[in-house]
């Protein structure tokens, strides 16, 4: 795929005009198929973050930190049912990333979110148990609860 990046890019530019598109290999896969990871606007500069609205919630993303962008498109409906099906309810966002199950959750009238993993944004029903202390805040943080709704996926 590494050779046919200026082909993809390209094809991107004459589908959405002048549009950005930023280009972000994992550096460990790259150095394994043997070519060097890109990382970097393709055509010109563009901005630091963006929000992406998804259902009538908004997700500030930072371009080019962490794995993606942490809202993968796969997922879209998924986090959208999980708002549908979350009113009243405690939900656990198990390896959230951006916590976008849990914001979903929220914004479907969830009465709390509790997510594993990274950064949850900023809304205060949000309670983000950080990687680098997970199994200590994990059972501080939920002895005793019992979520009503559990997001896991890999």
């Amino acid at each position: 795929m590494a050779r046919l990046r200026p082909t993809i890019i390209a094809a991107l530019a004459d589908m959405f005009g002048d549009g950005l598109v930023f280009d972000m290999d994992e550096e460990a896969s790259a150095r394994l198929e043997g070519f060097s990871a890109a990382l970097g606007w393709a055509r010109r500069s563009g901005p630091r973050s963006v929000r992406v609205n998804e259902g009538g919630v908004t997700f500030e993303v930072t371009i080019g930190v962490g794995h993606k962008t942490g809202l993968y498109l796969d997922q879209r409906e998924n986090r959208a049912r999980v708002g549908a099906l979350a009113r009243g309810r405690d939900v656990l966002d198990a390896f959230s990333y951006t916590a976008g199950f849990a914001c979903h959750a929220l914004h479907g009238g969830a009465r709390r979110a509790v997510c594993i993993e990274y950064g949850a944004g900023g809304d205060p029903r949000v309670e983000c148990l950080r990687r680098a202390s997970r199994a200590r805040a994990r059972r501080g943080a939920l002895r005793g609860d019992r979520p009503r709704s559990a997001v896991l996926r890999p």
